[in-house]
């Protein structure tokens, strides 16, 4: 076909090419925006929601208050409990890199500063969803019973599984090491595992005595338990996710398995990595809901608490954990790299991994 002859192409279109060919944005530049664009959604609802708590304050607010009391010189594990300054049910559980990570906010109101939290976690959950493509299955998480729980309480599980994914973040599983250990042993680093000793070995420095303190405080914890403990509703079958222990998600479900753990919703937030297409995300949010509605009803503060938390755990073991299992056995025992190349043929949203991204 001669020049002549060429289809002749709309004004508008020839203008719109023109001022937008030039605008080029890379794939980065497209993470970050939506990672920016969860954050400052769950900023604003954790800000907007304050107050609508299992009890009176949030689990942030246990180390805003000892990050108060350590910048006053008193140890974090004298001011937080039963009876103390700050009054909660239970002794400082966090060990003290937890508290030096939460002293910047606080100086902030624990309202401003439980919106800050949260902002930060959720900015480091969508970046580790995004990890691999844009439009992850994963980004399902952000509309599940667990996160919703995560925000309600201010929770550690979003800026744990970030961290997980970054190396350099390494430091930030030292702040909460049960889950902590489990995602390193998912996705190990020597780089993370050396910048979270490092922070350890600082918080030593600031505060000697912390260790044997926290230890103590341990010692007090009935509530806890790992999900294989939960052995009337097949918590042991857990395990058989080592069938697949090259997978990444197959080791994390084996060892959050065989950690303590208290047996809430947020706890179950990094299942939801263990995600790799829509349909398994759906469900997945569909199976937290199915749990949430099988747990008992109303507060855990209003009774037998320990009781009120194993039953929850049976059901989240029945519902999120052995679903999760199945579906790791379905996949092929290979490394993260060998999987993603056998995915890559049913992605529909592949084109936005590339290089650079039009608009």
């Amino acid at each position: 076909m001669s020049v002549s002859q060429a289809p002749a192409r709309s004004f508008w279109v020839n203008t719109w090419e023109a001022r937008v060919h030039p605008m080029v944005l890379s794939a980065t530049a497209w993470r970050v925006g939506l990672c920016l664009v969860a954050a400052v959604w769950t900023g604003w609802a954790s800000y907007d929601w304050a107050g609508a708590r299992y009890n009176a304050y949030s689990d942030f607010a246990q180390l805003w208050f000892a990050a108060r009391g350590l910048l006053a010189g008193e140890s974090p594990y004298t001011v937080v409990g039963p009876g103390r300054a700050f009054d909660w049910p239970f002794q400082l559980l966090y060990p003290l890199p937890a508290v030096l990570l939460a002293t910047p906010l606080s100086m902030f109101p624990l309202r401003v500063a439980d919106a800050l939290f949260m902002t930060a976690g959720a900015f480091a959950l969508a970046w580790a969803v995004t990890r691999n493509r844009l439009l992850s299955a994963q980004w399902w998480v952000f509309c599940s019973i667990a996160f919703q729980t995560t925000l309600g309480v201010s929770q550690w599980s979003p800026l744990l599984i970030g961290a997980a994914t970054v190396p350099a973040l390494g430091f930030i599983l030292a702040s909460k090491p049960t889950i902590g250990f489990a995602l390193w042993l998912a996705y190990p680093s020597r780089r993370a595992a050396l910048v979270a000793g490092s922070f350890v070995g600082a918080s030593l420095l600031i505060w000697p005595p912390w260790l044997g303190e926290w230890w103590q405080s341990l010692a007090t914890v009935t509530h806890m338990a790992a999900p294989i403990a939960h052995v009337r509703y097949g918590g042991p079958l857990i395990l058989l996710a080592l069938l697949r222990w090259r997978r990444p998600e197959a080791r994390l479900l084996a060892a959050l398995a065989c950690v303590p753990q208290s047996m809430f919703f947020y706890e179950a937030l990094p299942l939801f990595l263990v995600v790799r297409r829509w349909y398994e995300g759906l469900g997945l949010c569909i199976l937290n809901l199915v749990a949430m509605l099988n747990s008992p009803t109303g507060s855990p503060y209003d009774g037998a608490y320990d009781a009120w938390v194993y039953s929850t755990g049976d059901q989240i073991v029945l519902w999120m954990y052995l679903p999760c299992v199945v579906a790791v056995l379905c996949r092929p025992n290979v490394s993260t790299a060998a999987s993603r190349t056998a995915d890559s043929r049913e992605r529909a949203d592949s084109a936005f991994v590339g290089e650079e991204l039009r608009v």
